[in-house]
């Protein structure tokens, strides 16, 4: 598929040369200099400090597999790459989100724009939102025929902002056709479905068609604990394991041995883009020993080591939970031997179970915040379906700094997992209040103080999220992803958690050379994995 010529140029490899649109940023009126009229940025300047910017991906939650696992990294790295790039070039922080996100929608791998899941129809209807540092947002939701959906909901924003005759008040969301129509008025070229669809992507129709086929004409016979087992197998090896759909067989667990009759429980390594400079040692350097440094409010207070294990330093992305660094050894000594078959297991680390959004925050250098997500849904879903990508408050959330606020604190967070159990519990907006607010949920439902950001991860996930009273009874899996950042005057703080099998992530300043990458794993036994990264202002 032909890449967007506005920066198929970063993407060649090679020197990977600046966009021209970006160089010429500093010369277009439309983009002033980053140093006219910001006080902050001015102020760092004449101190002889440098403003620092960011940018952080994700590309879904679910299950990447050992195989492709590479691939899903690289995908994140390159996107945290482009999106640095036009940081660099001081471009706003909404605009790197754009170019971040666009990136994944290019890339067959990601479930968001080229390559999306099918709906039950055969259709690509993609959903992306975006929201500013004022939290201000642009959202497009079961778009059907447009290319790159983060691209549109940029669009529907920017018009957002502008009045419109007759004193009407210019939409920030819209859906369908409705939405592809605002796109061609605008000048954004739609295009044929066909144009839209992998190969991969039809497979996986052509395969889920012919499941919803014999369920509905009742031709499966009623399934045994047996053949239930054997559904679940056979469901893994194909990926049509969904975690967000309630008919697809779940993995089942050796009631005599309590093994996972599944490899997603199974520990993975970390993956290490080739050619990037966090290399395994210095992956393993992160979790060296504990990093001593006080706790106080508004700053990470993981020690150096997580409860479960995750470390973290304020130089990179900590080792993932029950995760094995390249030559450490797999706490099985023989996986493929719990499953009862070497070959299965083998097979099925070939098969990603990835059906999920993808999402971007970032930080620009006049210290503004924004966010974005996007997604094609999950597969066979209704014409139609909105998904979390396209809800400002479930997939993306930002709380703005207040202008009277010292501390100049702001929060975003993006999600991806189970889209209508994070509407039920307004997931995004939730987690990002929880950062902002410190606190959890505690008896009764009733909020109380917390200073422990780990503990505060893992209770969103497990109280807030699973705990919910409208997700507990659900007979749809309850997965979710979610990735956090917290800036205010002493430096940008970043979090993930996920109870989902893997969580793909990376994250990138302007004093790295290369972006900090990690495949986070749940490994065996545990309910929630997560992470953290400090970013120092000065």
């Amino acid at each position: 598929m032909e890449r967007d010529p506005t920066y198929a140029s970063v993407l060649n490899g090679g020197n990977r040369p600046t966009y021209a649109s970006v160089l010429q940023k500093n010369n277009n009126p439309a983009y002033p200099s980053i140093l006219s009229g910001d006080s902050t940025v001015d102020r760092m300047l004449r101190r002889g400090k440098q403003p620092v910017a960011a940018i952080f991906i994700h590309a879904g939650a679910g299950f990447h597999s050992i195989a492709n696992e590479g691939v899903h990294l690289e995908a994140c790295s390159e996107a945290a790459r482009v999106g640095m790039m036009f940081l660099k070039n001081g471009a706003s922080a909404t605009e790197a989100v754009e170019a971040a996100i666009k990136c994944l929608e290019d890339q067959e791998i990601t479930n968001a724009g080229f390559g999306s899941n099918l709906n039950i129809e055969g259709v690509v209807e993609g959903d992306a939102t975006i929201v500013d540092y004022l939290g201000r947002s642009g959202a497009c939701g079961a778009c059907p025929g447009i290319k790159n959906p983060i691209s549109l909901a940029k669009m529907i924003l920017d018009h957002s902002c502008r009045p419109l005759s007759l004193r009407r008040v210019p939409p920030n969301i819209l859906v369908g056709v409705g939405a592809k129509g605002f796109a061609e008025e605008h000048g954004m070229a739609s295009t044929l479905n066909d144009n839209l669809i992998s190969r991969n992507a039809k497979e996986r129709f052509l395969r889920w068609t012919e499941d919803l086929r014999k369920a509905e004409s009742r031709l499966m016979p009623a399934p045994t604990a047996c053949a239930l087992d054997s559904a679940s197998t056979a469901a893994t090896l194909t990926g049509t394991w969904n975690e967000g759909q309630p008919d697809s067989p779940r993995p089942l667990r050796n009631a005599s041995q309590g093994i996972p009759q599944n490899p997603l429980d199974l520990a993975a390594p970390v993956f290490q883009v080739p050619g990037s400079h966090t290399s395994a040692k210095r992956l393993k350097n992160l979790s060296d020993g504990p990093i001593s440094r006080p706790t106080r409010r508004g700053e990470p207070s993981f020690d150096g080591q997580s409860h479960d294990g995750t470390a973290i330093n304020d130089g990179g992305l900590p080792n993932a939970v029950g995760a094995q660094l390249p030559g450490e050894p797999v706490e099985a000594s023989d996986p493929g031997q719990e499953l009862g078959n070497p070959d299965v297991y083998r097979e099925t680390q070939k098969k990603d179970k990835v059906t999920d959004t993808v999402g971007a925050i970032a930080i620009d250098l006049k210290g503004r915040i924004a966010a974005g997500s996007s997604s094609g849904g999950i597969g066979m879903k209704h014409t139609g379906r909105i998904g979390p990508a396209a809800l400002v408050g479930v997939g993306t959330a930002v709380i703005p700094e207040d202008a009277e606020d010292p501390d100049r604190t702001s929060v975003a967070a993006v999600t991806s997992g189970t889209g209508e159990h994070m509407a039920t519990t307004l997931a995004s907006s939730k987690c990002a209040e929880r950062l902002f607010y410190g606190t959890r949920r505690g008896p009764g439902g009733r909020n109380i103080e917390e200073d422990d950001e780990q503990i505060l991860m893992e209770s969103f996930i497990m109280a807030d999220f699973m705990g919910h009273p409208g997700v507990k009874p659900s007979p749809t899996a309850g997965a979710i992803g979610v990735m956090a950042v917290k800036k205010d005057r002493g430096g940008i703080w970043f979090y993930f958690a996920h109870n989902t099998d893997s969580f793909a992530l990376a994250s990138m300043s302007t004093s790295d050379r290369e972006p900090l990458c990690v495949m986070s794993r749940l490994g065996k036994d545990r309910k929630v994995s997560q992470g953290a990264r400090k970013i120092r202002l000065d």
